[in-house]
């Protein structure tokens, strides 16, 4: 029997195939390039609404939820943003 194959598995074997003529290094400046000038910004601009409901929610929560809510997630999320923020600026530098 002749399993069909989703859009999203023809392109993943396509790139997969061609990966060498996609992977130089002009393609990965403007990897790097994308993800500080698009792909963190963008995911800011979603964080942020995130975490102020967080916040208002947390206030209103106890035990573990209330950490959770007040402290964990946005501690995680923005150490993350600022760590991947870091790594890009030092792939600048070089």
């Amino acid at each position: 029997m002749d399993e069909k194959k989703s859009a999203l598995e023809i392109f993943a074997e396509k790139i997969a195939a061609d990966v060498k003529d996609f992977v130089t290094s002009e393609g990965k400046r403007a990897f790097i390039v994308a993800l500080r000038t698009e792909v963190i910004p963008a995911l800011k601009a979603v964080v942020s609404p995130m975490l102020e409901e967080c916040e208002k929610q947390g206030k209103t929560e106890t035990g573990w939820c209330k950490v959770r809510d007040l402290i964990v997630l946005p501690l995680v999320i923005e150490v993350g943003l600022w760590g991947i923020q870091k790594i890009l600026d030092k792939t600048k530098e070089v």
